[in-house]
């Protein structure tokens, strides 16, 4: 051993058996931990009031003194019609006359009222056709007659090829008035288009607003705008108005692809907000969302940004997003934001330019305040600096402790890396085997009412364990005696810092933009203990905790922001994430990610108390305590309160499900229930309230015999949960007489020596759907319904399926006529070709509930969000040669 260095073993149970003779001037009371806590604690609550700060609303009596500005007073008063109307569904009286005609008045009022110079056309779009939407399904989407209002603001250039679009949608969801979903931000549009009409100048470049009439079925309206609008081919630009929250700031999550100056502009508006890291986990297929941002970049070659409101998304296609939620705040965040945003993009040189700047943007707010923004080549140069810097300090730090670097140095170097990775791990397996256990006792999900049981039952033995083998490091197992304790923490912070840079430099070579989050601490670190070293004040009692301490302070502060925002945003998105994901793990894994991130430089100080076992027992004594807590009520994880609800979703459809054999015969009909199970709880939690979940019936046999086992979607998305959905038996449902579902082939033709033409006829509600499976060796070829003919993901007994939906805007017909094309063996007879069709029926006003639903539906207590349908399905074979 070398002659400075003495290693020392000793019992890792006897936690107060080390030689405190040198250590004990550099260790501190055990209670510092807990003001370490607490203090993390009391930043949270700041940082969670900053995140509710809103810009004073202005009012119509504010305009006098700010003539340019955004006025909240207007949209208020617009939204408030809107909103009382009730749910706009696509195909509605509501949605397909009334805010048409709302819109229109409005929009006619405001180019009567524009300033002279301004030149303002306007247009109402009636839209059919269809498209692939390639996403985690895969099906054909079809439209008739969906409706837009496009408004078209020209600019200094009347010949100009290229307009900025502004978008946002009109329609809305079954059971919700769509408040913030998206009728904020129609109203702020309708306003921001009022503010340039009243404009003396022009602005360089056309913009074009588009008010959509249906996108929740799905992103229909927006393919009619881009595909067969006459101003589609000028719209260069998108920036797109959603919602997944209700109230708060309406935020940047999605921008390009390839356009780092469209976030420098945005940079510039009155209240930035947003950041990367939403991107890239939007981007990443977790949120069980989309937005039009989609449609306009991937069919319309378009570039742009995506915005929405993301705060208490608990009320998101819901009836609780109303009007009585939204803070006039908001109205003028998104006012104030996206009119700048307008302005900046349509007066922006790069609108123009043949070769534009390519790329992407590594970008975040602070607080609201401002925004950061850089490219991913100089996150690139930065990262990579940083990290040199950081293993630079590390370097010095041995020089200025004269550590020898020998054997036994590298050893001790080793061992305590070893220690800090190990602890990271024992957390990481904590929260596994909590999460596993919390979700086979049927106790998950505490914290979608109650976010503060995050904190015991997952950030406080996270914290504690993700340093516990660095105690031992430093207290029992090997000790640095010729060095005080001190120094011994110090190393291990430099060490902590060393597996960060690895991590960031690996994740910077990946290309994920969203490590900024690493880079930060990483970089604060560094240099504040490259000052420690440079003005020798390492070896000062005392001090370097402080600068330690003063090096987190930021880091911290704008990782608690993230914090604040993840789960303000992702807590509500579990209640809608299926039965299929166990969102503990989830939960529980993001919790260890922030934590060790921010706290791993913290849990070296907590290495450093005095009878640090009352800490660690204490710690425990909270987890415990956390835990016990979700066997009382104090946990149950929802909540029916009006003003601040945190409800268990539930879409129920009273289907009628009828088979019919090739010959046309009816060979079996059901009726039932279709509960489609939307979170982990569901439907176990409600086994004791709502009582015909004991008649539930396996679906087993219809999956093995029938495509999407025999029920009806409601959205193609969705294919994936119905195996674990329910299906309980009950009495017929009723159905609009005029709407009632009716499959008829009208014609067969021979058109070749291998090809049959069917012509089918299907009456039905304003929303089909149709899923076409052809037998073994027969190829579907066309259909009239769309031009668009690719399978689904989806195969059955591996055979490819196909999934149309249908959606019909202006109701003024309840019957499709199409025909189908297949491709068959010359010798082949007999069934071709499975057809089956659902029908859904969600307009409250045109379905009766039969007294067997309500009773059921009465059944379901008062913490759960009900949207309930009538749907019918019917399953029909297609032969060669069949009847007509």
């Amino acid at each position: 051993m070398a002659k400075n260095y003495k290693y020392k073993y000793s019992n890792p149970f006897n936690l107060d058996g080390m030689d405190k003779s040198k250590d004990s001037i550099h260790s501190l009371p055990f209670w510092i931990g807990f003001v370490i806590l607490l203090s993390l604690s009391l930043l949270f609550g700041i940082v969670f009031l900053i995140d509710g700060w809103l810009p004073t609303a202005l009012t119509i009596n504010d305009e006098a003194k700010y003539p340019d500005s955004f006025i909240t007073d207007r949209a208020v008063q617009d939204l408030k019609y809107l909103t009382d109307l009730g749910p706009k569904i696509t195909g509605s009286y509501e949605n397909e006359q009334i805010v048409v005609d709302f819109l229109s008045v409005h929009i006619q009022t405001i180019i009567a009222e524009a300033h002279s110079s301004q030149f303002i056309e306007y247009d109402i779009q009636e839209a059919t056709g269809s498209y692939y939407l390639d996403d985690a399904t895969g099906f054909v989407n079809i439209y008739d007659k969906v409706q837009n209002i496009v408004v078209k603001v020209h600019g200094q250039n009347n010949e100009s090829s290229h307009s900025i679009l502004l978008n946002s949608h009109f329609d809305s969801v079954p059971i919700s008035p769509g408040a913030s979903d998206d009728g904020i931000n129609v109203v702020s549009m309708l306003e921001i288009l009022r503010k340039l009409a009243k404009s003396n100048k022009r602005l360089e470049q056309n913009v074009i607003f588009l008010f959509n009439g249906a996108e929740e079925t799905p992103l229909q309206a927006a393919h009619g705008f881009i595909a067969h609008h006459k101003w589609a081919n000028e719209s260069k630009y998108i920036i797109n108005l959603e919602a997944c929250g209700s109230g708060g700031k309406i935020v940047l999550f999605q921008t390009g692809p390839d356009a780092p100056w469209l976030v420098k502009y945005y940079s510039k508006v009155p209240h930035p907000s947003g950041n990367v890291v939403g991107e890239e986990i939007f981007q990443s297929g977790l949120i069980p969302s989309d937005t039009d941002f989609r449609l306009f970049r991937d069919f319309g070659n378009m570039v742009g940004a995506d915005f929405a409101f993301v705060k208490d998304g608990y009320r998101y296609h819901t009836a609780y997003d109303s009007f009585d939620n939204i803070p006039s705040g908001s109205y003028q965040h998104v006012g104030d934001n996206i009119l700048a945003y307008v302005k900046s993009l349509a007066n922006a040189p790069e609108v123009t330019e043949k070769e534009r700047s390519l790329g992407k943007m590594v970008y975040f707010d602070i607080f609201g305040l401002s925004m950061i923004t850089y490219s991913a080549r100089t996150a690139l140069i930065l990262n990579l600096v940083t990290a040199a810097i950081s293993l630079g300090v590390f370097i010095l730090a041995l020089l200025v402790f004269r550590v020898k670097i020998d054997g036994e140095t590298f050893r001790y170097i080793g061992i305590t890396t070893a220690a800090i990775l190990a602890s990271w791990i024992i957390a990481a397996i904590f929260v596994l085997i909590l999460a596993v256990v919390l979700d086979l006792l049927g106790k998950t999900m505490s914290w979608y009412a109650n976010p503060w049981i995050i904190f015991g039952l997952y950030v406080v033995p996270t914290f504690a364990l993700s340093g516990c083998l660095l105690y031992f490091t430093s207290h029992k197992f090997i000790n640095f005696q010729s060095f005080s304790l001190n120094v011994r923490g110090q190393i291990q912070i430099h060490l902590v810092r060393l597996i960060w840079t690895i991590i960031l430099v690996i994740g910077t070579l990946c290309g994920v933009r969203s490590v900024y989050v690493i880079m930060i601490p990483v970089l604060f670190n560094s240099i504040f203990f490259l000052l420690l070293h440079v003005f020798r004040l390492q070896h000062a009692i005392g001090i370097w905790l402080i600068v330690h301490a003063a090096s987190l302070f930021v880091p911290i502060l704008y990782l608690l922001q993230q914090v604040v925002l993840l789960y303000s945003f992702f807590i509500p998105i579990t209640g809608r994430m299926g039965a299929q994901v166990n969102p503990e793990l989830l939960i529980g894994f993001s919790v260890l990610f922030f934590v060790i991130v921010g706290a791993s430089h913290l849990t070296v100080l907590t290495n450093l108390l005095r009878k640090a076992k009352f800490y660690y027992i204490i710690l425990a004594s909270v987890f415990l305590l956390c835990l016990g807590l979700l066997f009382t009520p104090f946990a149950f994880p929802y909540s029916g309160n009006e003003s601040s609800p945190k409800p268990q979703r539930h879409w129920i459809m009273h289907t009628q499900r009828q088979f019919y054999l090739d010959s046309g015969e009816l060979s079996r009909t059901e009726s039932g229930f279709f509960l489609l199970n939307m979170d982990r709880n569901s439907p176990d939690i409600l086994k004791s309230t709502v009582r015909e979940l004991e008649n539930a019936k396996s679906l087993d046999d219809d999956c093995d015999q029938y495509p999407l086992c025999a029920l009806p979607l409601i959205h193609a998305k969705i294919a994936k949960k119905i195996h674990f959905s329910e299906w309980i038996p009950a009495s017929d449902p009723e159905f609009p007489s005029n709407e009632t579902l009716t499959f008829k082939v009208t014609s067969q033709e021979q058109i070749s020596y291998t090809k049959v033409k069917f012509n089918i006829e299907v009456s039905g509600p304003d929303k089909l759907i149709f899923y076409f499976t052809p037998r073994s060796n027969i190829n579907v070829l066309s259909t009239s319904l769309s031009k668009e003919m690719k399978p689904s993901k989806i195969a059955f007994q591996h055979r490819p399926v196909y999934i149309f939906l249908y959606q019909r805007g202006k109701n003024d017909g309840t019957s499709v006529s199409f025909d189908v094309i297949v491709n068959k063996p010359p010798a082949q007879q007999g069934a071709v070709l499975d057809i089956a069709v659902s029908a859904r029926y969600v307009h409250q006003n045109r379905i009766q509930k039969t007294a067997a639903f309500l009773g059921f539906l009465v059944e379901f207590p008062q913490w759960t969000h009900i949207t309930p349908w009538v749907a019918a399905y019917q399953s029909h074979v297609l032969s060669s040669g069949s009847r007509v």
